[in-house]
């Protein structure tokens, strides 16, 4: 199974992305975060494969987390 970070700080953004995965596939968007501090800290622990990150975040750009 492929699990995805998806990140955004809008949630209308963040559904969108979430919604073209099927449920029944091997993918998963099995977390999310609203700005790039929480993306960094979820993807150091692991849990998701790809990620899938919104370049102008409050607090950490998208390029600043992908370091």
């Amino acid at each position: 199974m492929i699990s995805i970070l998806i990140t955004d700080d809008h949630v209308v953004v963040y559904q969108a992305l979430k919604q073209p995965v099927p449920e029944s596939s091997d993918i998963v968007a099995a977390n999310e975060a609203g700005n790039g501090k929480a993306a960094r800290e979820k993807a150091s622990k692991g849990n998701s494969d790809v990620a899938v990150l919104d370049i102008t975040m409050p607090g950490l750009y998208g390029p600043e987390v992908l370091k």
